[in-house]
């Protein structure tokens, strides 16, 4: 087994994002694509697309290191924990819903392939 990083994103007001991954550099990276190609999708890509749009870009710090198998746990707990401490993240759920061992059923993935394309219906369910 391996190990992740749980990392935060801040700027000058404080913690914004807890996150986790397995590459820092490449996560920093789609952070900053994702918020330039897909600006308004979610609160933390609109939040860095502001930066941006300053001249800045948050800044991605370690807050803990640990084992592939209990990152859901880890991710979880810091979220509440900088949540408890009274930061505003801008993070859309709890934790654990990462990429690793996430399962997406045929049909959500072709709703967000429709959605990416401006083509999603509205009536689809």
């Amino acid at each position: 087994m391996g190990k992740i990083y749980i990392y935060t994103l801040s700027d000058n007001l404080g913690v914004r994002y807890v996150g986790q991954t397995k590459n820092l550099n490449l996560r920093f990276y789609r952070h900053i694509f994702d918020a330039r190609n897909n600006g308004g999708q979610n609160k933390r890509c609109s939040w860095i697309k502001s930066l941006l749009n300053k001249n800045t870009k948050p800044i991605m710090e370690i807050i803990d290191y640990v084992d592939e198998k209990e990152w859901v746990f880890w991710e979880t707990y810091w979220i509440s924990q900088f949540k408890a401490w009274g930061f505003n993240l801008v993070n859309d759920t709890n934790g654990g819903e990462g990429s690793y061992g996430r399962l997406v059923s045929d049909k959500t993935k072709e709703k967000m392939s429709l959605a990416k394309k401006g083509k999603l219906p509205k009536n689809i369910n």
